[in-house]
């Protein structure tokens, strides 16, 4: 994997401050980082959050911010229209905060994740699209277990709904197989809709079920994924998702991008 386009999720550093978070992630030797978009890491509300401060202080130690892993749009979970619009404007707030820190994408949330919404949910994400369009600024949700996310075809429903480009499938092929899906078959399914990857490893057994492992102890294929992200044309980032309790992130950080570069 190109060091240039890796990231490191701030997951793991979830209960420090975020300038510790990012002199963590600067040390263990990336480039790019991923902020989960709550606090002590990012608000949305400018009161509590200064997303130029947080950039100038990246910058500083050789970062750049690649992702903003917000939970804008569950909110849209609802047939209230002023929350239905105050939702909205906390979407657009996400992405001009991504302006303001020179991100290329920020993580969204299918509503309630209920597929029954999906006709509700589009026409709100498309206007999202709209502004995340004008503003160059990618907008997708995490490949996860629920009945829009964790579903090929509720996911492609949403997306086609959506119907913009700006608007798409955090793909995530760990959470892919272990909400039983072949990982595989839904890279080409999602093709024309990923817009960010997160990179992590974990195994399928009878005896244990699902389980995350380090980078390269599991059963995931990356060399397979990045070949066929690149035969999709997917040129975006690539966030090592470190989540595992042990080691520590100081290590654990630095042995996911070791393993990524020898991928």
């Amino acid at each position: 994997m190109d060091i240039a386009r890796l990231s490191a999720c701030t997951f793991p550093l979830r209960e420090r401050p975020w300038p510790e978070a990012l002199r963590v992630i600067a040390r263990a030797g990336y480039r790019k980082v991923d902020l989960l978009g709550r606090a002590p890491h990012l608000a949305l509300d400018p009161a509590e959050c200064d997303p130029a401060a947080i950039r100038a202080a990246a910058a500083g130690l050789g970062l750049e911010v690649a992702n903003l892993g917000t939970y804008a749009g569950r909110g849209f979970a609802t047939d209230d229209v002023a929350a239905l619009e105050a939702e909205l404007a906390l979407t657009r707030r996400a992405i001009d905060v991504a302006v303001i820190l020179g991100a290329r994408s920020i993580r969204v949330a299918p509503g309630d994740d209920n597929p029954a919404r999906i006709a509700q949910l589009a026409p709100w994400f498309a206007r999202a699209a709209l502004y995340a369009a004008d503003q160059g600024v990618y907008m997708g949700f995490e490949t996860h277990g629920g009945g829009i996310s964790g579903s090929i075809a509720g996911a492609r429903s949403l997306c086609e709904a959506v119907g913009s480009p700006y608007f798409g499938v955090l793909y995530d092929p760990c959470n892919v197989m272990g909400a039983g899906v072949d990982y595989r078959v839904a890279l080409w399914e999602f093709r024309e809709h990923i817009v960010h990857v997160h990179v992590k490893d974990g195994a399928v057994s009878m005896e244990r079920g699902f389980a995350r492992t380090m980078l390269g102890a599991g059963q995931i294929d990356y060399r397979w994924v990045c070949e066929a992200l690149d035969r999709i044309g997917y040129s975006g980032d690539l966030a090592l998702e470190y989540e595992l309790p042990d080691p520590a992130p100081e290590v654990g950080l630095v042995a996911f991008l070791e393993a990524a570069q020898a991928l």
